[in-house]
């Protein structure tokens, strides 16, 4: 967070009862997050991507859409407990994601993903980048294209300084060029789509719905195959994983059945629909509609509270996995 957002707040902060309870409301739901969903689908993580060349198909699939909840829940988890915590000492906190899995492009999943991290980069890598490529003599031989070079220059070096913060190896650099391969296509794309669209005279900024849902398949692409990446050990180990995904492979059969539980299930079900923006519409299409809603929500929220607690004391510690970071 800015510094220069966070000091009005400095000497202009407020503790009242509805910041209590909406700070109380945010950090219940982190932490059924963290200890619910993302510590409960992380023995499924743990058996697809320790065990590479013991999975099948089958289990390498679950595997990752295990690891990409388990990501997520895990590290918005960790935002909502921290923004929960920040309201109830008075303190309004920048949200950090937003649903990123309904993302139409990679460009938008990564607005809606680590917004904070992203918006950290916009400000002090690539403005700063693009503006000193504006400036530099060669850019004029671009003429109208110099904007597209300007951009796809300065995103080039924002991504690599991106994947570099993550870790110091080969991989995340390779891991920062794989979203910046996206992005630099979307960018391109998106000046082709346009320049089509004024010789045919078609509104310059209205997507058709093949277009639409073409654009939401790369994005898929980019974040599962991507994500791998994230997780594997290393480049040779990442291969193997999609080699797995994309060959059909039966080596352990039904194995993956035995690594689950109820606990497994109720998490990955759960995590599944709360992945879509549903717990904002159940609040508010069912719980405040009367006092009595109202008071059952708080009820359900009380019970999730010591429910989650149970988890955390009966688990032990539980590191976040940006904790590494």
């Amino acid at each position: 967070m800015r510094y220069s957002d966070f000091e009005k707040q400095l000497y202009n902060r407020m503790v009242n009862l509805d910041m209590l309870n909406l700070g109380l409301e945010r950090f219940i739901k982190g932490m059924v997050k963290k200890v619910m969903i993302a510590d409960q689908i992380q023995p499924l993580v743990t058996y697809s991507f320790s065990n590479i060349n013991g999975v099948g198909t089958v289990p390498a699939w679950i595997g990752l859409i295990s690891y990409l909840l388990q990501l997520y829940y895990d590290f918005s988890g960790y935002s909502d407990m921290a923004i929960g915590l920040g309201k109830m000492v008075g303190f309004q906190l920048p949200e950090n994601f937003d649903h990123p899995y309904l993302s139409q492009t990679v460009a938008e999943y990564w607005r809606r993903w680590h917004i904070s991290l992203g918006e950290w980069f916009r400000d002090y890598v690539y403005m700063p980048c693009s503006r000193s490529v504006m400036a530099q003599p060669w850019i004029d031989h671009f003429k109208k294209k110099k904007m597209l070079v300007c951009d796809l220059a300065a995103l080039l070096v924002t991504w690599i300084a991106t994947g570099v913060w993550h870790g110091s190896g080969l991989k995340f650099l390779i891991y920062g060029l794989w979203w910046f391969s996206f992005i630099a296509f979307e960018r391109l794309r998106a000046e082709h789509r346009k320049k089509v669209r004024k010789q045919k005279k078609l509104p310059l900024k209205k997507d058709t719905r093949i277009q639409i849902i073409s654009d939401h398949i790369v994005t898929v692409i980019a974040f599962i195959f991507g994500q791998v990446m994230f997780r594997a050990d290393s480049l040779q180990t990442t291969v193997q994983y999609w080699k797995k995904m994309l060959v059909w492979d039966t080596t352990d059969g039904i194995i993956i059945l035995h690594q689950f539980d109820n606990y497994m299930v109720f998490a990955l079900v759960v995590g599944l629909v709360f992945v879509f923006p549903v717990y904002g519409i159940i609040k508010k299409n069912i719980f405040e509609r009367n006092m009595l809603t109202q008071f059952i929500f708080k009820n359900i929220l009380v019970t999730a509270a010591f429910v989650a607690f149970c988890y955390a004391i009966s688990a032990g510690y539980s590191a976040f996995l940006y904790e590494v970071f």
